[in-house]
């Protein structure tokens, strides 16, 4: 359990024991370090991955992060104890960060699914999408030492009032019209992350790939590819390959591949995806 946690007060849960008390995973997420306030889950995790050896599936969970980050350097809007705000490490071997991000995507879609109403899609490359808005976002991070790890940053929308500037997001309390348990939603998001981790592992990534498919609001839709917010080409998103990189087909017939950048949905109505 954690060594430097501390508890919060008022309303939400109080120590690391608490988040862990509803776990059914064997090893993702056992190791789990609280914090009522956190700069950032995944620089946190980053930091303690220099300075300690540090155990395959090691969390921290956060109530709330100062300096939250997205893909693209930006800003994560992480309100006290409005979202659930955590970062797990894997340590898959070599940088398959595209892949890990789609099995982050797939696993928490499913966690949502099973402790909600809902039923999530994903956006290419990171985001969760319910009602065609954001409810969740991913940023995986890696780096080669000691050994390859892949950090899996995880921000979920989970209760509370979204800022009025964020009107492309919502939260799973405000989809579903009911109270959503982070500590429950927590606890199914590791199953399901060990679940993958373990199929990737005896499988590859074929299931991976097909499962997110399964879930995609982005294939088969016009989409924008951009770079430094402005529009370098358009498309029809007709699939992903193994390493998780987006095939475009452009209206010349060409298959681009997209590995990185922003990958923007055409659609009316302001919905950030498809409903």
């Amino acid at each position: 359990m954690s060594r430097r946690a501390r508890p919060l007060a008022g309303r939400g849960p109080m120590t690391a024991e608490e988040w862990t008390i509803e776990l059914e995973s064997q090893w993702m997420g056992r190791d789990l370090e609280y914090f009522a306030s956190l700069d950032s889950t995944n620089q946190y995790l980053k930091t303690r991955l220099r300075e300690e050896n540090v155990p395959l599936g090691a969390a921290v969970v956060a109530d709330e992060q100062t300096k939250g980050r997205g893909r693209l350097g930006r800003e994560w809007w992480s309100p006290p104890r409005g979202g659930l705000y955590t970062s797990l490490v894997v340590y898959p071997g070599k940088d398959l960060s595209g892949l890990i991000s789609l099995m982050a995507g797939v696993a928490l879609s499913e966690a949502i699914e099973a402790e909600t109403s809902l039923g999530p899609g994903l956006k290419w490359p990171n985001d969760v999408l319910v009602a065609g808005k954001k409810c969740a976002g991913i940023l995986v991070e890696a780096g080669p030492a000691p050994e390859p790890w892949a950090v899996m940053g995880i921000g979920v929308n989970v209760e509370g009032v979204i800022r009025e500037d964020l009107d492309h997001a919502i939260t799973l309390a405000m989809a579903q019209n009911s109270a959503v348990s982070r500590i429950h939603l927590w606890a199914r998001l590791c199953s399901r992350l060990e679940v993958w981790y373990e199929t990737w592992l005896t499988r590859g990534g074929g299931p991976i790939l097909a499962a997110w498919r399964e879930r995609s609001l982005t294939l088969n839709q016009r989409v924008d590819v951009l770079a430094m917010g402005r529009v370098e080409f358009s498309g029809y998103a007709r699939d992903i390959d193994g390493d998780g990189a987006l095939l475009v087909e452009t209206s010349g017939g060409q298959l681009r591949r997209v590995q990185a950048g922003e990958v923007g949905i055409r659609l009316e109505g302001g919905l950030y995806g498809p409903p």
